[in-house]
């Protein structure tokens, strides 16, 4: 059997939080005219060496919440990375592997809350436009634009300049003929639409509203969707989870769709619609109803047979912690609880949500290797054959080899200085396009845990968690990586 080649598209993360955030200092309001950063600064830069890897410093980063860089590797050896110095402005920079040069210039755009929404996004278009948006969480949007790979070229402006003044959840995307689709909610938590552009002959093009924030009796509600996946044939599939207000508590439902353009959606068999679709019009896979533990981190694999296979939490057969998998079938979805804690977590309340379950899940062929840690218990991993969803004992069944590039948090090139609240060494891939493909190289820093989107306390146990120290964001390339010098 060919083996379905998947991809999955996005940020990566997409948080447990709701309206609510603390406040930020956009560049401009919508409709306002663009404006261009000062000019780069630039330095070249020692390499060094740990282990395997070129390690360069970019430069000081904010380490208060942890939050995501907005990266891309357009050429190989040439990074580009967006994110919040020392002093919570947004700086943009690059670095050249082969001549050490590194230019970095301070955008208009300062992260002044504690909020683990405000991610950075950033995305390589077909033209070589390099884009940069986030530091919204139902605030105004920030964005900004190269000419190529030009840093003096950038401007801060509109994406589009309507539905922009509460935005949350930047996403860049590509549909299934390339073209590069930018994907954000407009409103609040419980009360928010997802709408959909797409970067054409220069200029970002309204596409429409993807997913509605109102049901089928007109009763308000918000889309949580998972990263989407690309299968063979570029089409998007995506997990969605249903909500009912700002309260994570009322997550009601787990949904599916796919598109191939962003404009027109279905179920797994139901009909094509124009967006934006309510849930009735697309696969409900699982409605366990509100107050049911179901959280919004819901992931998406395809198995080797073309069948989206999604991966969820809520409370299981004993009203404890449990991961679930449903895959679909000729008659609806099959849906298997495939971890169980033995605790209950609290499911409720707003902003980004601490001492929940996490999980984490890979494709290797029709093979899903799982890592999943509850509350109070240490974290366990096997692998789940995706067309059964059978766990398989470890060692039983052939897996590929992981991603030579996957992040190597197990040996950290720092480590978070004491006197932080549960900070930890962040690891994030870097990939050509920003948000899809194979990983390139990889960032890491450090930074303090969520804290329900508000500001870390001093402490006696934390007494920098309030006022905490700058990490230092090192660029670790692989040593075998071929980087011409420039």
């Amino acid at each position: 059997m060919k083996q379905q080649r998947q991809k999955t598209i996005g940020t990566g993360l997409i948080c447990l939080a709701a309206v609510g955030a603390l406040g930020t200092i956009p560049s401009f309001l919508a409709g306002a005219s663009a404006s261009t950063a000062s000019a780069p600064a630039c330095e070249i830069v020692e390499q060094q060496r740990h282990g395997n890897e070129k390690i360069f410093e970019v430069g000081k980063i904010w380490s208060g919440v942890r939050t995501m860089i907005g990266a891309a590797e357009p050429v190989r050896g040439q990074l580009w990375v967006a994110y919040y110095d020392a002093d919570r402005w947004i700086t943009l920079a690059s670095v050249d592997a082969g001549s050490g040069r590194l230019c970095r210039t301070r955008l208009k755009s300062r992260f002044t809350g504690w909020d683990g929404h405000n991610n950075l996004a950033m995305a390589v278009a077909p033209d070589g436009s390099i884009h940069i948006a986030g530091n919204a969480h139902a605030t105004p949007l920030f964005y900004a634009r190269t000419q190529g790979r030009n840093m003096a070229s950038v401007q801060e402006t509109p994406l589009i300049g309507r539905d922009e003044g509460v935005a949350t959840y930047p996403t860049f995307l590509k549909d299934a003929r390339g073209r590069l689709v930018f994907l954000y909610r407009s409103g609040g938590s419980g009360d928010g639409r997802w709408i959909a552009n797409r970067w054409a002959k220069g200029r970002w093009q309204r596409l429409g509203s993807a997913f509605s924030d109102v049901d089928q009796a007109g009763l308000h509600l918000s889309a949580y969707p998972s990263p989407f996946t690309a299968d063979r044939n570029g089409v998007n599939h995506v997990a969605i989870v249903w909500r009912r207000t700002p309260d994570v508590a009322t997550n009601f439902a787990v949904g599916y769709a796919r598109t191939a353009d962003f404009q027109f959606w279905s179920g797994a068999k139901g009909p094509v619609l124009m967006g934006p679709v309510r849930p009735d019009q697309i696969d409900i896979v699982d409605q366990p109803g509100e107050k049911s533990g179901l959280l919004n981190s819901a992931k998406l694999l395809m198995s080797t047979d073309g069948k989206p296979v999604i991966f969820y939490t809520r409370y299981g057969s004993r009203n404890t912690d449990a991961l679930m998998a449903a895959r679909k079938t000729a008659t609806g979805w099959n849906i298997k609880e495939i971890a169980t804690s033995d605790h209950r977590t609290s499911i409720e309340g707003e902003g980004s949500l601490p001492g929940a379950p996490t999980f984490s899940v890979s494709p290797s062929g029709n093979i899903a290797n799982v890592s999943v840690a509850f509350p109070k218990e240490p974290s366990r991993s096997f692998q789940l054959e995706l067309t059964t969803l059978s766990v398989v004992k470890p060692g039983t069944s052939p897996t590929a080899s992981a991603p030579a590039l996957a992040p190597q948090v197990e040996k950290p090139l720092l480590s978070a200085p004491s006197g932080l609240a549960n900070a930890s060494v962040r690891s994030q891939p870097v990939t050509a396009s920003g948000f899809d493909g194979h990983w390139t190289s990889r960032l890491i820093w450090y930074a303090q845990s969520l804290n329900r989107d508000h500001a870390w306390t001093c402490t006696p146990q934390f007494p920098q968690a309030c006022s905490p120290p700058p990490s230092p964001l090192l660029w670790a390339v692989p040593s075998s990586a071929h980087v011409p010098r420039r």
